[in-house]
């Protein structure tokens, strides 16, 4: 029998060393395919636990967010356009307020003017666990920010060490924060907090629709907030009173997407607003060119804000930048 082996011994090994090389040979071939720059997205680890976009390195998640204010006569503003999310909702007189969301680790120079904070949007401040940057506030939201697991950086409270004052504008218009002044917070420092990122929708299909607009008319015509579409770089530019609505450097201010979302609204006293942060209620999504309507949801202060068709199904949002537009119901928006 053996003797049998060795005559059948030098077919063998030709055989396994040929087996050999076509291996080696197919495993450098799939190497050499999925390193080449065009697929190398599909291979990265990591993922902006605030925006879903992949990356090569680990971002570690310790949000900052910053009320910021969106008055005609100080625009434009500084930093909006490092933010990876920015709420907007109407405050006392017609106006909007901002607040921005950031990362610890980004690097922003300057952002402001920082204003007041509002009871509303504590709520949905803390679905990101965030240290929160304000001048002041509405005596409600400054009574139960104590109650909610949020660093609070009030700078009329102690904290104006972490504030800048510019010379643009007279107070409370002119107090800005950067970066810089937010690293040297020693609670903000190697925090470890629990986040459950959100799904996200990856593909990179794009419809290039005929009215490529969303117009919501806020309050007065300064504040009516356009959003025009652009298919080719899939991209939603923002306008404001008719205007490009720009940063500081004169850069139109963009969105990968818009998330339109509808709350009840009323007053609390002669002036101040209170609004509905929990519960359910409309949203129009913006992204990819696409519309799709449905509902939020939000069923506890410490829980995320979800959207869904009106099928009942999880809305996959495009990784990148977020804005969101909270509106009264009776809102009049066009798109």
């Amino acid at each position: 029998m053996f003797r049998k082996l060795e005559k059948y011994l030098p077919v063998t090994l030709f055989i396994i060393i040929a087996l050999g090389i076509f291996g080696v040979t197919l495993t450098l071939t799939i190497f050499n395919i999925y390193s080449k720059e065009d697929y190398q997205i599909d291979s990265l680890l990591f993922v902006n636990p605030l925006t879903g976009e992949k990356t090569k390195e680990l971002i570690e998640y310790n949000p900052v967010a910053i009320m910021i204010e969106n008055a005609t006569d100080i625009r434009p503003q500084f930093g909006l356009d490092k933010a990876s999310i920015v709420y907007e909702a109407l405050v006392e007189g017609g106006i909007t307020r901002l607040m921005g969301i950031y990362n610890y680790s980004d690097e922003v120079a300057k952002i402001g003017p920082v204003r007041s904070l509002r009871a509303y949007f504590l709520d949905w401040a803390l679905e990101y666990d965030p240290a929160l940057f304000h001048v002041g506030g509405s005596p409600g939201s400054l009574e139960a920010i104590k109650d909610y697991s949020i660093i609070d950086i009030n700078e009329m409270s102690g904290d104006e060490i972490y504030y800048d004052r510019g010379s643009r504008y007279d107070w409370p218009h002119n107090v800005y924060t950067n970066s810089q002044l937010w690293s040297e917070i020693s609670s903000l420092k190697d925090r470890e907090i629990e986040y459950i990122a959100n799904e996200y929708n990856y593909s990179k299909s794009v419809e290039c629709p005929q009215e490529p607009e969303i117009l919501i008319d806020y309050s007065y015509y300064n504040y009516q907030v356009q959003w025009i579409y652009n298919c080719e770089d899939n991209l939603y530019y923002r306008y404001n009173g008719g205007v490009e609505f720009t940063d500081h450097e004169g850069k139109q201010i963009t969105s990968d997407k818009v998330i339109v979302q509808f709350v009840k609204s009323w007053l609390i006293d002669i002036e101040r607003l209170g609004m509905q942060t929990l519960g359910t209620g409309k949203t129009v999504i913006f992204q990819n060119g696409k519309v799709v309507e449905g509902y939020w949801e939000k069923e506890d202060k410490e829980l995320k804000t979800q959207y869904y068709t009106n099928q009942d199904e999880l809305i996959l949002l495009k990784p990148g930048k977020t804005w969101i537009q909270i509106i009264p119901p009776l809102t009049n928006i066009n798109f």
